[in-house]
């Protein structure tokens, strides 16, 4: 049998959890996978979020709590503004792609700009210690 669809897996198991136990939805957007095959799973890239998608859980789960990123520089300030409608999703870090100081430096005004501290400047990672070591 064929696995479920990502959107059976978030209507009916994970956003069912998530309001049971009072936890939030993390979610990592924007990972295109398998760009090139020969690489395996380290084949993968960067794409585009649905974030429509991402507007639309917030708008139908008003109770439940939403921590998002975006892997994209391009959606960067939609998540943001989104962020700053809806009182349920939280913006966190810069990861993989999106982690360059160039991008962090541009993402973080903007957050700023938008959200004043309403957001985690950076998420816990091997890739902050690698920027503390190389500094």
């Amino acid at each position: 049998s064929n696995p479920p669809s990502p959107c059976v897996v978030i209507d009916h198991l994970l956003l069912p959890l998530c309001t049971a136990h009072s936890l939030p939805l993390l979610l990592r957007m924007g990972t295109h996978r398998g760009i090139n095959a020969m690489l395996g799973g380290a084949g993968d890239g960067v794409g585009k979020c649905r974030l429509d998608a991402l507007s639309a859980l917030c708008a139908a789960h008003p109770h439940t709590k939403f921590i998002a990123t975006v892997l994209c520089a391009a959606d960067q300030h939609e998540h943001a503004v989104i962020a700053s409608r809806f009182r349920n999703l939280h913006i966190w870090g810069n990861w993989w792609y999106s982690h360059l100081d160039s991008l962090v430096t541009q993402t973080t005004a903007m957050r700023m700009e938008l959200l004043g501290c309403q957001f985690t400047f950076q998420a816990s990672s091997a890739k902050i210690s690698d920027h503390l070591i190389s500094r």
